[in-house]
């Protein structure tokens, strides 16, 4: 039998046009038994690709060259592939470290699930000859795995080797022993080794998640995929990672004690985040990273009132968590501002903040009546970004005016912009209509 092609270059018939705009590099990821490697291709010899995402310099302590020839350098905040010698080459293989690593800001290369199965992230793969210019977003990738794997692509399964062309910020690609889970509303593939309660529990929320969020968002077209991942052998630290990638959802727990004290509630908003993100569409797609409390924020907010909706036991516990996250908020910006977080790599600063300054906004948002909520504002600032405005904050601030008095507005764009003792008088602002309001 003849290994399965997924052929998404045919398919699409976009594969001329996209590959001159990649110079036709061919990226081929490989796993043979538990090793994996990468090697690049180009039509012409090249003397240097260079990589799309560069979060940090990982890739040149995971990344071992075939050949003591080649070295990965990191230059002026890009990751380079270089010979040694300075000469061109036009075909070069590393073999990877396949074990989870968190990276700032961006998604793991390889998430590993308990049964041996692994989440791969194909934009960190991306490379260019050269470097990436703007405009260039398509890339040949090909993915061969043993006969005994499942390799699934957007749902599509496939045995021994698939190809499709990328773009954007890339897809999570499975490979390895499961198949998908099929229901009605969305595929998942689940580790084995999650409790059996929180795989049920994933099962019956996710569709009602679904449509309580579309009850005010714009829902997305197709399928999404959830993969829920869980990998106790890792060494060293534990943690979690959730993330969306354009209808797909990714959940990953790793470190031996990860699992233990899971919580439902915890396990629930966790995901109701993620799936909060997926309706945000592209509008929670902030253009400037020192804003990215927008999305998370609203993602955190969203989750909260979904819980509420779907589970009305848990209300008292998520008023509790909207409540509780002034204290850290405040006491993470006593050095620096909210929009100075990235570049210190404090990014948990735009949960916690964002969580804050979202329910703030709800709350002075339900002066104008009861019919206006959380859910109105996001909808304004959507609509605004699907007919081609930038989803930034000031596009952000011009969806919020109508419900919002301009004060409020000014005492955000300080908040914001303030640190220690400077961004208490507008805290003070934004936290005394939680108390006023809890009075009546």
């Amino acid at each position: 039998m003849k290994p399965a092609i997924l052929t998404l270059l045919i398919f699409l018939g976009l594969f001329a046009v996209f590959a001159s705009a990649s110079d036709a590099i061919h990226t081929e990821i490989r796993k043979s038994d538990r090793t994996w490697t990468v090697t690049y291709r180009t039509p012409v010899p090249t003397q240097q690709l260079a990589f799309k995402r560069n979060p940090d310099r990982s890739r040149a302590d995971r990344w071992t060259s075939a050949s003591a020839e080649y070295q990965i350098i990191h230059e002026h905040g890009t990751d380079l592939i270089r010979r040694v010698d300075g000469k061109s080459f036009s075909e070069v293989t590393f073999t990877l470290t396949s074990s989870y690593t968190a990276l700032p800001k961006d998604y793991a290369p390889f998430s590993p699930f308990s049964d041996g199965g692994m989440l791969i992230h194909s934009g960190r793969f991306f490379a260019c000859s050269g470097r990436c210019e703007s405009g260039r977003n398509a890339w040949r990738i090909s993915l061969i795995a043993p006969e005994q794997d499942s390799i699934i692509v957007d749902g599509t399964v496939a045995r021994g080797s698939v190809e499709w062309l990328d773009s954007d910020n890339g897809r999570k690609v499975y490979v390895g022993p499961q198949l998908p889970d099929r229901d009605e509303r969305f595929i998942s593939i689940i580790d084995p080794e999650l409790p059996e309660h929180f795989r049920g529990y994933l099962h019956r929320f996710l569709p009602l998640m679904m449509t309580e969020y579309a009850k005010f968002l714009n829902q997305p077209a197709g399928s999404p995929i959830l993969f829920v991942s869980f990998d106790p052998a890792h060494q060293g630290s534990r943690g979690r990672q959730g993330g969306v990638l354009p209808n797909q959802i990714f959940m990953h727990w790793y470190g031996e004690d990860a699992g233990k004290g899971w919580d439902e509630r915890s396990v629930l908003w966790f995901f109701a985040h993620e799936l909060a993100h997926l309706f945000q569409g592209t509008s929670g797609q902030i253009e400037e990273r020192e804003h990215a409390w927008i999305h998370e924020g609203a993602a955190e907010y969203m989750a909260g009132l979904a819980m509420k909706s779907l589970m009305p036991e848990t209300t008292a516990w998520v008023d509790a968590r909207f409540s509780g996250v002034e204290g850290p908020c405040l006491e993470g910006l006593k050095e620096h501002s909210l929009i100075e977080a990235a570049e210190r790599n404090r990014h948990w600063l735009y949960y916690t903040c964002g969580l804050f300054i979202h329910d703030a906004i709800a709350r002075e948002a339900s002066q104008h009546g009861e019919a206006v909520s959380f859910f109105s504002i996001w909808s304004a600032f959507q609509k605004r970004v699907d007919s081609g405005e930038a989803a930034s904050f000031d596009v952000f601030i011009l969806s919020l005016r109508p419900y919002v008095s301009e004060q409020f507005i000014r005492n955000l764009q300080q908040l914001i912009a303030s640190s220690g003792t400077d961004l208490e008088p507008y805290l003070k602002t934004l936290t005394a209509k939680r108390q006023s309001r809890s009075k009546t």
